[in-house]
Formats: C-alpha cells, sequence, structure tokens
C-alpha cells in the first residue's frame, strides 16, 4: 500500500490499479451486458469508497502518526543522553566496605531510569548482562559485610573494642588497594612503628597508605594483630573472593557496555528504542 506517512502529495493507492485492471477484464471478456455494467458499478463503487477512506486517512492520521513519531524520538532521546550515556560510562569504586558503580545511586532512583529499565528489557543481551552486573555487586557487598562482620569479631576477641574504628578503616583500606591493583599480595604488605605512628607500606607500588597515630594504642599489639589477620586462612580466603568477583563484576559490565554503545549509535543512526514505557505516546491519546 501506499505510504502515505512519508510523502506530503495526495495519495493515489497502488491498490486501486488491480481493482481497475479487473473492471476492464470484465468488460472485456463478458462484453457489454446488464450484468457486466452492474459489476462495473459495483467495483467502481468499492474503488471510490477505497480512495475516499485512504484519503481520509492521509487527512487524519498522517498529522497524528508524525507528531507521535516527534514525541516519541523526543523521548527516547532524553532517555539515551540522560540514562544510557551516563550508565556507559559510570566506573566501579569501593569505599568503607561498599561496592558500587558511582553516579548512579541517585540515578536509580529517577523516573528516566525506570523508563530506560523498560526498554533495555526489549534487548536481551543488554538486560542479560546487566542483571549479571548487579548480581555480582550485589554479591561482592554480601562479601564485604562478612569479611567486616569477621575482622570485628576478632578484634573485639582479640584486642579490644576501642581499636575497632581504626583497624576497620585499615582493613577497608587493604580491600581498596586490593580491588584498584595496588595491592597483588598480602604478603606485600609491611609494617613499620615510628614515633608518628604505625606507617602500613605496599610493597608493591613503594608507598606509605596508612598511619595510626598514637592514642592510647599500643602499636606493638596492632602490628601483631594485623600480621595475625594477613596470616588467617579465613582472611585470605576472603580477599581472594572480593578478588575474583571484582573481576567477575568489571567483565559482565564491559559486555554491558559494549552492547549499549552499539544501540546508542544505532539510536544517532535514527533507529527508535525497542519496548515501551510509560512516558511513549499512544497514537489514539494524542
Amino acid at each position: 500500500m501506499y505510504n502515505f506517512y512519508q510523502d506530503d502529495s495526495i495519495p493515489v493507492p497502488i491498490w486501486m490499479i488491480p481493482i481497475f485492471i479487473l473492471l476492464f477484464y470484465i468488460i472485456f471478456m463478458n462484453g457489454i451486458s446488464p450484468d457486466t455494467i452492474f459489476a462495473v458499478i459495483v467495483g467502481a463503487v468499492v474503488a471510490i469508497f477505497l480512495a475516499i477512506c485512504s484519503f481520509i486517512s492521509w487527512i487524519y492520521i498522517k498529522p497524528r502518526w508524525n507528531k507521535r513519531n516527534d514525541i516519541r524520538r523526543k523521548h527516547h532521546t532524553e532517555l539515551v543522553d540522560k540514562i544510557f550515556k551516563k550508565i556507559k560510562d559510570a566506573n566501579f569504586s569501593y569505599d568503607n566496605y561498599n561496592y558500587k558503580l558511582t553516579d548512579l545511586e541517585n540515578l536509580k532512583k529517577s523516573r528516566l531510569f525506570v523508563m530506560a529499565s523498560n526498554h533495555l528489557k526489549s534487548y536481551l543481551t543488554i538486560k542479560e548482562s546487566w542483571e549479571k552486573t548487579n548480581k555480582s555487586i550485589y554479591d561482592m557487598n554480601t562479601k564485604l559485610v562478612d569479611i567486616k562482620d569477621y575482622v570485628s569479631d576478632k578484634i573485639t576477641n582479640d584486642l579490644d573494642e576501642n581499636y575497632l574504628h581504626d583497624l576497620l578503616n585499615i582493613i577497608n583500606s587493604i580491600i581498596k588497594f586490593t580491588l584498584n591493583g595496588q595491592l597483588h599480595r598480602l604478603e606485600d604488605i609491611e609494617y613499620e612503628i615510628r614515633k608518628d605512628g604505625l606507617n602500613i607500606k605496599i610493597t608493591s607500588d613503594g608507598k606509605t597508605h596508612q598511619v595510626i597515630r598514637p592514642k592510647d594504642y599500643n602499636l606493638e599489639d596492632i602490628q601483631t594483630f594485623l600480621t595475625n589477620l594477613i596470616e588467617d586462612d579465613g582472611f585470605q580466603h576472603s580477599i581472594e573472593q572480593i578478588h575474583d568477583e571484582n573481576t567477575k563484576s568489571k567483565g559482565a559490565f564491559e559486555v554491558f557496555k559494549e552492547n549499549l554503545t552499539k544501540l546508542i549509535r544505532q539510536f544517532e543512526y535514527g533507529h527508535d528504542l525497542k519496548g515501551k514505557c510509560s512516558e511513549c505516546p499512544s497514537f489514539w491519546k494524542l
């Protein structure tokens, strides 16, 4: 059928051509007779009726269709610019026993994020890699809570609750160095007691990263505790787990970013987003 959505001229539906051919065929085969004349009149009336319907459709539907497409394109552009591109540019961060994608906490609370997620459900590979990324982040944070609880119990039992805050900060730093690649093995950690406190040095990059300044602490006790903790099988296994989970999270997110980048490029080439959300315009409600 003639595409009256992409042309501003008055439509001439091509399906009228076979109707007129059929009418001429009837006349040619049967000659002029009352039945033939009746058939031709009926065929002509049907053709004219369909032509009128097509013209009315062109007058009524085309502007609404174009309006709907314009609104949808603007809406999709907003989702791509404000959600998809920001997600694509996100990076992993860690601090204080919390592992996350940066700058997405507030974004996830926005209504645009919910709408964008509804559209992404129509892209199976993107949907699956996003779900894997989020599951891996959840698993990572579960393991981080376990480590914090494990270390807290050991501090309380082996030392004193007064040491809890500062020692948890040290373990937090050790985890951070592990995740950002500065610390490859727990054996690379060195301690040195100075007048200004306890220095923790990562031998793999040769830098001093943490200092506990003297309060009422016995620095020798702290050094002994940290040495024993690093040699603890349970702690070593936990650090290995979060290292593996970090690799898994980044791998899943890379797959997600690659496919999301392709989707953004397709949209910029003129394709609309698949799927629907609450803000996608309806042709019948314009």
